[in-house]
């Protein structure tokens, strides 16, 4: 992967063919650096995934692909939804869909089943309507061409609509929101028993701040979280329910209100459950409740995360999914194990009483994300702000699930770059009480974009992307261009690291790192090579290997002197503190200059890299320390 360019892949959404469990799809969106979309498939239940092209060639008048959604029919025939936008201002032109008859291997033209200014798209199919299923659309329709960074005038109503042959043809679009209820936003899809449909949406009231995109402080009054239903398979929505009349707007803006995660909204043999982002306790939490009938009663409110109330700590984008067998299964990010409240983490629970009760937390990452990587947008809701996408993915087992998230340990800091990574659960014996045992098999999807696409007018996007450099390609236990696999044992909040995949017979570079040095006792040679990093030091160090140029000064002088040239890293590994161990791989070219350079600070500013903490070597050839004296069992 060019870690230079750094693509952002992120939204992730995860299915599984409703007649064979074994082929699972994954679709993600792009947010730089253009936007896009892009599609996986496994066909052995998420273990492993393989890069389809939906759409090879845009359709008419579409110049990029954005917000895909996926879906497959009673007769395993598998759908892929997106929406086209032109122009300078990346107008949403239409929503298109295409479908795929052979499991992703090829797909038909992508035809258009709405027009323009059309928002949050939503699909989901009823596989036992029909010869093979009713297609279901829900989406927020702008009345007028928005402005920037916000929506115009209301009313921009939530519509639904469905086809019964397979996406030939769709009915009259209905009203979904309540007419009365004028600021609607983020509409979530679900379908329960007996044909039911349910929509979940945000209705933000007087908040025209949010709304409309414009300047100003977060909003302090509450949202409402409506729940609207139709019983007779999308073909009238009755006012709805207002599932949580105090939704607290977390204690920042929202980013931009076009991409506004939705609500989680599942719904499964009478019981319909909810989960949001919530600020009422002073930061964000995730917060769930259920029904047994969504025109009824609401039951109590319950956070999906068990730290402290009120710590400061972020939780953030729940999403939920029920099993066949009726267990609840959740997941959120969340960064309560860093004191600076930026690094993410995958949490999951479950509950197996109807959501009274959410079991004690696991962390599904072996490693934390940092949440400052990625897009920005210039709008004036998203200041400070970086988007890490607008949900996350989730498919329950009989005795497990699949996870997908958005995931920066790969990444530099200052890109934009996002991975989608992947975990397996398998739950246990243990008991609730205990909290779940849990095996994970963390995986990588690779994150190829079908086509580019940027978010509304004026968004920024990436600056500088860097140029790719042909012959050096990164396997890494994260990746693009091929999937690499990582095993992990977690029980509780603890784990260990259990086997990772990496070239077998590459030569292997032992790299110690102390306070400040990158020591390793053997020359490094050309081809491809296995540096394995084990910190011994004090200090949270960040290695990165960067390819020099011959006319680059030493590194050490580069690095101290006034005049420095960019150098582009092109492998490297996030945050290792003291005792942490990490693995990269790479292909070195005969006889080129190499760097390895330590992109961690101290709390007081002051750079790793300049107290020392850089060598370069030559592949195939002799190494050279940076500055200060080197062990005399050191090479470098």
């Amino acid at each position: 992967m060019d870690r230079g360019r750094g693509p952002a892949n992120n939204s992730p959404t995860l299915i599984a063919d409703p007649n064979d469990a074994r082929f699972v799809v994954l679709a993600n969106r792009l947010d730089a650096p253009d936007f896009g979309c892009a599609l996986h498939v496994s066909g052995d239940g998420g273990r492993s995934w393989s890069p389809a092209a939906p759409v090879p060639k845009l359709p008419k008048g579409a110049e990029k692909c954005y917000a895909p959604e996926v879906a497959i029919d009673g007769a395993g025939r598998l759908y892929y939804l997106f929406v086209g936008l032109a122009g300078n201002g990346n107008e949403p032109m239409g929503v298109f869909l295409t479908s795929s008859p052979d499991r992703g291997r090829s797909f038909s033209a992508p035809q258009r089943v709405l027009g323009a200014f059309n928002f949050a798209v939503r699909m989901a199919i009823d596989p036992s309507l029909g010869k093979s299923g009713r297609i279901h659309l829900v989406w927020l329709h702008a009345t007028s061409d928005p402005p920037f960074g916000g929506f115009g005038p209301p009313p921009n109503p939530i519509l639904a609509s469905h086809s019964d042959n397979g996406g030939r043809s769709f009915s009259e679009p209905v009203q979904v929101s309540d007419p009365r209820r004028q600021r609607v936003v983020a509409p979530a899809l679900a379908l329960g028993d007996d044909h039911a449909v349910h929509v979940a949406y945000y209705d933000l009231r007087d908040d025209a701040l949010d709304y409309q995109g414009l300047e100003g402080p977060v909003h302090e009054e509450p949202w409402s979280l409506v729940v609207a239903t139709s019983r007779d398979g999308g073909r009238r929505f009755g006012r709805g329910s207002e599932a949580e009349p105090r939704v607290t707007p977390p204690p920042e803006r929202v980013m931009l209100i076009f991409t506004m995660p939705p609500p989680a909204l599942v719904a499964r043999k009478g019981l319909t459950c909810l989960a949001w982002t919530d600020g009422r306790h002073g930061d964000h939490d995730v917060l769930a409740r259920c029904a047994r009938d969504p025109d009824g009663a609401w039951g109590p409110v319950r956070r999906l995360h068990d730290d402290k109330v009120g710590n400061g700590h972020t939780q953030y984008l729940p999403r939920l999914s029920f099993s066949p067998n009726g267990r609840l299964d959740a997941i959120f990010y969340d960064r309560r194990n860093d004191p600076r409240n930026t690094g993410n983490d995958l949490y999951y629970t479950y509950s197996d009483d109807g959501g009274r009760r959410f079991v004690p937390n696991v962390r599904l990452t072996s490693e934390t994300s940092l949440s400052l990587i990625g897009q920005r947008y210039a709008n004036a809701t998203a200041k400070g702000q970086v988007e890490f996408g607008g949900r996350l993915g989730l498919l329950s087992r009989r005795q497990g699930a699949v996870a997908a998230w958005a995931d920066t340990r790969s990444s530099l800091v200052n890109t934009t770059g996002q991975d989608v990574m992947s975990a397996l659960v398998r739950l246990g014996n243990g008991s609730g009480r205990s909290g779940p045992n849990v095996l994970v098999w963390t995986l990588v999807v690779a994150g190829g974009a079908i086509g580019a696409i940027g978010a509304r007018r004026g968004l920024a996007r990436l600056v500088g992307a860097a140029r790719r450099r042909p012959g050096v390609v990164v396997f890494a236990v994260f990746g693009a261009a091929a999937t690499a696999l990582a095993g992990f044992v977690i029980t509780g909040h603890g784990a260990q690291r259990r086997t990772t995949y990496l070239p077998k017979g590459a030569p292997v570079v032992t790299v110690r790192m102390t306070e400040y040095r990158f020591d390793h006792n053997r020359e490094v040679p050309a081809g491809r090579v296995v540096f394995k990093f084990a910190n011994e030091g004090n200090s949270t160090h960040r290695p990165s290997l960067v390819p020099l140029a011959e006319d680059l000064p030493p590194l050490a002088e580069q690095l101290r002197g006034s005049a420095r040239r960019a150098v582009q890293p092109f492998a490297g590994l996030y945050n290792r503190p003291p005792g942490a161990e990490g693995s990269f791989a790479v292909d070195l070219e005969p006889g080129r200059r190499y760097g390895l350079i330590c992109y961690a600070q101290e709390e007081d500013g002051s750079s790793h890299a300049l107290k020392g903490m850089s060598s370069e070597f030559r592949a195939g050839g002799p190494s050279r320390s940076g500055s200060g004296p080197a062990p005399s069992t050191s090479t470098g």
